[in-house]
């Protein structure tokens, strides 16, 4: 893989990255959201160059799977963009959007009470901010202003909206 340029699916994948991946070149997921895994799949062979059979998949407790694969230059491109992303998506466009699908797609659920982050680190919720989507703690407070940044990106968000998703 050439020097990695910013798409959306590459924006999305840092945003739903494990962050806490176990080897430095691991690139890996923990779901238990088919869609999302799918999604994850897809983007690794159609847009990196993933090989299908280099993709391995676990089976955790609770119904987790863990889908993750093995390339030092993807996974270092994935966490710089992570790790810089308070630089990177300073406005609502195609790729802060699905940075942010990629979060809300690893961390994000709902219920009758709101839209929340689980594990929303200062990071993130300054991100979130700067974009125009106020939070509390964990909870999205701007919900709507949310939605509308990641309608059509996000697989979580699609679900909860009942609209689909790429």
């Amino acid at each position: 893989m050439a020097k990695a340029k910013l798409s959306p699916e590459l924006c999305y994948m840092a945003g739903l990255m494990d962050k806490g991946a176990g080897e430095k070149s691991e690139v890996c997921i923990t779901t238990n959201f088919e869609e999302v895994e799918q999604r994850f799949l897809e983007i690794a062979v159609k847009n990196l160059g993933i090989k299908p059979n280099r993709i391995v998949i676990e089976e955790k407790d609770g119904g987790l799977r863990r889908v993750l694969f093995y390339h030092s230059r993807i996974a270092k491109a994935l966490r710089g963009i992570s790790e810089n992303s308070n630089r990177i998506f300073i406005r609502r466009n195609e790729l802060s959007a699905a940075y942010v699908a990629g979060l809300f797609d690893a961390m994000g659920h709902a219920n009758r009470n709101g839209v929340y982050m689980r594990r929303m680190d200062p990071r993130t919720a300054l991100l979130l901010e700067q974009l125009g989507i106020h939070t509390r703690e964990n909870r999205i407070a701007g919900v709507g202003s949310f939605m509308e940044l990641v309608k059509g990106q996000s697989m979580l968000a699609s679900r909860i909206l009942g609209t689909p998703a790429l």
